[in-house]
């Protein structure tokens, strides 16, 4: 798979879990609810994750074409939610 493939189907992958986020979102209805539902708290740090990782394999090439996106902070979101949110 070439880099370009490559970066498109990761960029993919990043809408997919922004979708399911958003999903996640609109169901809770709100803080306290959703403090309740710890199988929707997995999900939406797992897809945090997801994203992070995702985001921390696209190109170069691909991050510096579009610069207003802030790369490190999703990667650092997902460092976060790995290593430190539960502590």
């Amino acid at each position: 798979m070439e880099l370009k493939e490559r970066d498109l189907f990761r960029l993919a992958h990043i809408e997919e879990c922004i979708d399911k986020l958003l999903e996640l979102v609109e169901r809770s209805h709100d803080f306290r609810a959703f403090e309740l539902k710890w199988v929707d708290q997995d999900a939406m740090i797992r897809n945090f994750e997801i994203i992070g990782e995702a985001a921390n394999h696209i190109s170069t090439t691909t991050k510096n074409k579009y610069p207003e996106i802030e790369w490190h902070k999703l990667r650092g979101m997902r460092n976060f939610m790995t290593h430190e949110f539960l502590e």
